[in-house]
């Protein structure tokens, strides 16, 4: 059983004897593997290191099969509602793990752990103890009802001729594509949850139907073909989650190995694989180090390496990711 605290709230204090039994993992870090196993995260220099006689009870390995989020039912009426489903458990993972910018999908990764547990949303009081919570997760434990949807927010790769004016030059008119999200899934009520941010500091937006749809549209088209009010287009290029440049994210399935001076990458459609050396291997290697990359941070990047003017690069590095993108080893976001 995973104890997930959507609000922050330090576990210790909510649940008592947490520490004895089942035993402690974290109070805040926590990571999950694809196939549910827990691993303890080590613990950032400003946390106090618990000493080892308090995770001795641990076994080995821990696996999640139940995923329970609380919500401390002291905080104040206003705050007591948890998000169900996937939103919640989103909510409180992203909130309670690190490293997130480093690991390929991890909303999806997520959304598989959660299939295969059974989860409960609880209200609880500050003062639950061990005994208490499993009744109460006998009563409450139901299915997850999530439906892994990836195609409406997934990045689907075309070839270049298929898009309106994808890698050519600047048109009169704007374009609109989507910004560097790190995953994204989509809700079964049509809601979109969008992974965004660095390594360190991953934000996770919820956004409604119709503000899902404007970012779906956002695939490198013209103002007109958004849709919706000019106030979502303009709170979404506030948060990043809009762009004037395409963004850029390796595939999911793709793997690669590489030196100082070559990467090979093979991707599950291709009969061999694909050495990418010089220049190219300089640019796959700032997509895999950033996850999620506008172009123009891309070429930035690249020029900085390069010791060269963006300018003179920006054009040989836009080929390079739409021939990548046409052999499906990159998305454009």
């Amino acid at each position: 059983m995973l104890l997930l605290a959507v609000d922050g709230s330090n576990l210790r204090k909510m649940v008592s004897g947490l520490e004895a039994d089942p035993g402690y993992v974290s109070a805040r870090l926590v990571g999950i593997d694809a196939t549910g196993v827990v691993v303890p995260l080590q613990e950032s220099q400003a946390e106090s290191v618990r000493a080892s006689s308090e995770t001795s009870n641990l076994p080995a390995t821990l696996r999640a099969r139940h995923l329970v989020v609380l919500n401390d039912g002291a905080v104040g009426e206003s705050q007591t509602s948890v998000p169900d489903g996937l939103e919640g458990i989103l909510r409180s993972l992203v909130s309670a793990s690190i490293g997130l910018g480093g690991v390929p999908r991890p909303l999806a990764r997520i959304t598989d752990v959660v299939s295969q547990c059974d989860t409960a949303h609880l209200t609880v009081a500050s003062t639950i103890t061990i005994d208490e919570l499993r009744e109460r997760v006998q009563r409450h434990v139901s299915a997850t009802g999530l439906v892994v949807d990836e195609s409406p927010l997934r990045s689907r790769a075309r070839h270049r001729g298929d898009s309106d004016s994808a890698g050519r030059s600047t048109p009169a008119r704007p374009l609109y594509f989507r910004g560097p999200a790190l995953d994204e899934l989509a809700l079964v009520d049509g809601r979109s949850v969008v992974l965004q941010g660095e390594n360190a500091t991953p934000l996770l937006h919820v956004l409604n139907a119709d503000v899902a749809q404007v970012w779906n549209r956002a695939d490198g088209v013209e103002r007109t073909r958004l849709g919706g009010p000019a106030g979502v287009v303009d709170t979404l290029l506030d948060f990043g989650l809009l762009d004037s440049r395409p963004s850029w994210r390796i595939s999911d399935d793709v793997a690669w190995v590489g030196d100082d001076a070559r990467t090979t990458v093979l991707s599950p459609d291709s009969i061999s694989p694909l050495a990418l050396v010089g220049s190219s291997h300089v640019v796959w290697s700032v997509l895999a180090d950033r996850c999620a990359v506008n172009q123009d941070a891309l070429v930035d990047a690249c020029a900085r390496l390069f010791d060269a003017d963006a300018r003179e690069i920006e054009a040989p590095i836009e080929a390079l990711l739409y021939d990548l993108w046409d052999r499906g080893l990159v998305i454009r976001i």
